[in-house]
């Protein structure tokens, strides 16, 4: 048996060290809470939805008409299309041709119009990405359905993945890259990663959009910054309403609006949908009440005088998409 004096003294060691035991789990809780390096992760501390953009922000712009062509007949619902140098536009009785020559006046001529794909068609046509792996399709019923190759399946192919939006999708997809855009009766435009469907922003356009969306590719000429007089390439996102009042100019990266043309009434509306040649010519039908004939017009984007960057794209919808 110890002395008594060597019993006290081991009491009050396991006390002062249960006392400082207590002390650091008081402070642990208070040090955790303090902000780390960006390479620590706390609940809560998720990273953002888009990527930081390695680029400024587009600048405001606007829509430039270069040319108006009168075209033999009305335009029908399809859409304009450039092919082979020449840009067809379907009519209502033929299908109008026209090859855009430089440094001289455009030549129109005709061709039998074959039998026009049903508008009221419940899937679009299915798009095929580069490199054959994969294939994106649209059907009515708000439904986005992805499909890959397989070599032991029956057809082909085989389930992906599917996404699903309120309102009808009636607007094929278009696949630029690894995302895929595409639009839906409630008047908004998506735009979801390829492999997998998610979300990378959808914004609100008010008003339906059931026709292709066009990827823009071109030149906008710099007016600030240290840049100023040189020239800047850039890729937009173009989307017609079905109304016909208003083309957007949208950014790929946010969905923000970069530019947008408004049509008066009076001067009819904007039709056969929207699509852009490699130059970066803009092309896009017009009809006119007061006349039988159809207009093909030919825009390009330049900066808007005195205007500041795009803003930050809309608020989140509150009827988001399901993947499915």
């Amino acid at each position: 048996m110890l002395p008594s004096g060597r019993v006290g003294s081991l009491s009050l060691s396991r006390a002062a060290c249960l006392l400082l035991a207590l002390e650091a789990c008081a402070v642990a809780p208070a040090s955790a809470q303090q902000p780390g390096s960006q390479s620590q992760a706390y609940p809560g501390n998720y990273p953002p939805a888009l990527p930081k953009r390695d680029t400024s922000a587009p600048p405001r712009l606007t829509f430039e008409t270069v040319r108006e062509i009168v075209l033999p007949g009305p335009l029908s619902g399809d859409s304009i299309e450039f092919l082979d140098g020449r840009i067809r536009v379907p009519l209502l009785q033929s299908v109008a041709l026209v090859a855009l020559e430089p440094g001289s006046e455009p030549v129109v001529s005709s061709a039998p119009r074959a039998d026009a794909p049903d508008a009221s068609e419940a899937t679009s046509q299915w798009v095929v990405s580069p490199d054959g792996r994969f294939r994106y399709q649209t059907r009515a019923a708000g439904l986005l359905v992805a499909q890959k190759r397989c070599r032991h399946c029956a057809a082909g192919w085989k389930r992906a993945w599917s996404l699903r939006v309120p309102g009808a999708t009636r607007s094929p997809p278009t696949l630029q890259g690894r995302r895929l855009y595409f639009a839906s009766s409630d008047g908004r435009v998506y735009c979801v990663r390829n492999d997998n469907g998610h979300r990378v922003w959808a914004v609100d356009v008010g008003d339906r959009v059931s026709g292709r969306i066009a990827v823009w590719n071109g030149l906008v000429p710099e007016t600030k910054g240290p840049w100023a007089g040189s020239v800047r390439p850039l890729d937009l996102v173009l989307v017609l309403t079905d109304s016909g009042g208003a083309l957007y100019a949208l950014d790929p990266y946010d969905g923000g609006r970069v530019g947008i043309l408004e049509l008066p009434p009076e001067k009819g509306r904007l039709a056969a949908g929207v699509t852009a040649a490699p130059d970066g010519t803009i092309i896009v039908g017009r009809t006119d009440y007061a006349s039988t004939d159809g207009t093909l017009v030919l825009l390009r984007l330049v900066p808007a005088p005195d205007a500041p960057d795009a803003p930050a794209a809309g608020s989140e919808p509150a009827n988001r998409p399901v993947l499915e």
